[in-house]
């Protein structure tokens, strides 16, 4: 019973995922000084919502959320919960994704861009917005100065720090490795990134589960202790079933009866889904 999904991001690249309400995912800087941006949005009954860093930082009177604090859409709606701020970086939501206007600047031109990864993302989800929405910038430093400057300087991020995240309602999320490499925000190079995914039928077993035994309101370090023995207990039982199943699967399909017969029951499949396709066509 794998309790997490994992996706890695390459070095200046990004990718998209769905999430459903309740369900956490966790974005991970696996060798340091890598920021990563992050883009959310909502769609229910054909509206499009997004997650908007100007309300967020209106909603919650901060420059970026703590640890229990939303982010907030266009439509002032909570799309997101910080659940765990695992780095020492401030973060970021004042700056924009890096673009192909940033690089040629610079006299880099076609040069991989955070704008452009999250337009591919979004493209291969089919989904489209009027606007490239300013993204949140985790682990990235580039707070306001004691002059009112605002400098981008070197991630202090460590190794291995991380934010948890809780999704407040289903959301399709863009998240990339943000590709400035000619600069010291990713410490001078540019890593990938890594995202885990918790698994939301796990989830949703836990949450019918717990009340059951734990008066989570009043819950101590006994109850806690009944809660890992419960666990334990319960994914191992699983296990054992599957294991025990599976042995006298094998034992059972041994048997040239039995050979023949799962053999049969493949072959009536397969001319069923293929009578099925002839008569969809």
């Amino acid at each position: 019973m794998s309790e997490q999904i994992k996706i890695d991001i390459p070095p200046q690249d990004g990718r998209g995922f769905w999430v459903a309400k309740g369900q956490t995912f966790s974005v991970i800087d696996p060798e340091g000084q890598q920021v990563a941006d992050l883009w959310a949005m909502s769609i229910s009954a054909g509206e499009i919502d997004w997650l908007s860093t100007s309300q967020t930082r209106d909603i919650t009177e901060r420059l970026f959320p703590a640890p229990g604090e939303s982010f907030y859409s266009v439509k002032a709606k909570p799309l997101l919960t910080l659940v765990q701020d695992n780095s020492p970086c401030p973060h970021d939501m004042l700056f924009p994704a890096c673009n192909p206007g940033l690089y040629e600047r610079a006299g880099l031109y076609d040069h991989p861009n955070c704008r452009d990864n999250m337009l591919r993302a979004l493209q291969a989800a089919d989904i489209s917005l009027p606007i490239v929405p300013d993204p949140v910038n985790f682990f990235q430093r580039s707070e306001p100065q004691a002059n009112g400057k605002l400098e981008v300087l070197a991630s202090n991020n460590p190794p291995g720090g991380n934010v948890l995240l809780l999704a407040e309602t289903d959301l399709y999320v863009v998240v990339t490795a943000c590709s400035v490499d000619f600069h010291p925000t990713n410490g001078g190079h540019c890593t990938g990134m890594a995202l885990t995914l918790g698994n939301p039928k796990i989830m949703v077993f836990y949450l019918a589960l717990l009340p059951s035994f734990i008066d989570l309101s009043k819950a101590g370090v006994s109850e806690w202790a009944i809660l890992a023995s419960i666990t334990l207990v319960t994914l191992a039982a699983i296990d054992l079933s599957w294991t025990f199943l599976a042995h006298r699967a094998r034992v059972l399909l041994q048997t040239p009866k039995a050979v023949r017969f799962a053999n049969r029951i493949g072959a009536v499949a397969m001319g069923g889904a293929a009578a099925a396709i002839a008569a969809r066509n």
